[in-house]
């Protein structure tokens, strides 16, 4: 009976953060609400109004849902102790994302960063305004690396708190199955396998910084690039 309390105590944690992780999960999808409620209303995708409606709702209802789950999730998301020299972790991770922006520039974006050929993009179909639409994408990536890696925390905290096996990136994992995996059926095998593995690689990040808004910042920049 003295081990119940705390077993039971650390089940509720990990129960917690597994259900929070979930709820991250379900906020990635309030980008398909969006889609359906702007096709009803009338804007298309190929419309500069249609494109700046999408962004705006979708990444405020990311930041939003952001907000209110990390609050709900504080002590889920307070970082536990760090393993290993900073210097090094720091190394790991500035590596680490080199290697998932190349991967993503030779394998995805022909050499280049995707924002740069979504602009070209963007100017060649809505001119000058273009340029709005690029700093809405970019206010995109920021937005859903937010939600990333939320559920990259909630994840970590609840297969530790299960396991006690602190090194494995659970929330990458989790990351991967689920945003990942959402990503194969969206866009297909080859770009849903580099979503599976930007996942799983910013759960390693996660594990390395152990603080999600660092986390956070890194995949930003990784999403963003």
């Amino acid at each position: 009976m003295i081990t119940a309390g705390p077993q039971r105590t650390e089940n509720f944690t990990a129960g917690r953060s597994s259900t929070l992780a979930s709820y991250a999960f379900a906020l990635v999808g309030w980008e398909l609400v969006v889609v359906a409620v702007t096709a009803l209303v009338g804007l298309r995708a190929d419309r500069w109004s249609g494109v700046a409606v999408h962004q705006v709702l979708t990444v405020a209802g990311w930041v939003t849902g952001t907000v209110v789950l990390a609050r709900a999730g504080h002590p889920a998301l307070t970082a536990r102790g760090r393993r290993g020299h900073r210097l090094l972790r720091t190394g790991l991770v500035v590596a680490l994302a080199v290697v998932v922006i190349a991967v993503r520039w030779w394998a995805v974006g022909g050499g280049q960063a995707s924002i740069v050929g979504e602009h070209r993009s963007y100017v060649e179909d809505f001119g000058q305004v273009g340029w709005v639409s690029t700093l809405g994408q970019i206010g995109y990536y920021v937005a859903e690396a937010g939600v990333v890696t939320l559920l990259i925390a909630f994840g970590q905290r609840a297969g530790e708190s299960w396991t006690a096996r602190p090194a494995v990136p659970w929330g990458g994992l989790a990351a991967a199955v689920s945003w990942g995996a959402v990503h194969v059926l969206l866009q297909g095998g080859a770009a849903g396998l580099y979503a599976m593995a930007v996942a799983v690689a910013m759960g390693v990040v996660h594990v390395l910084l152990r603080s999600w808004r660092a986390t956070w910042g890194v995949a930003a920049v990784v999403f963003v690039v």
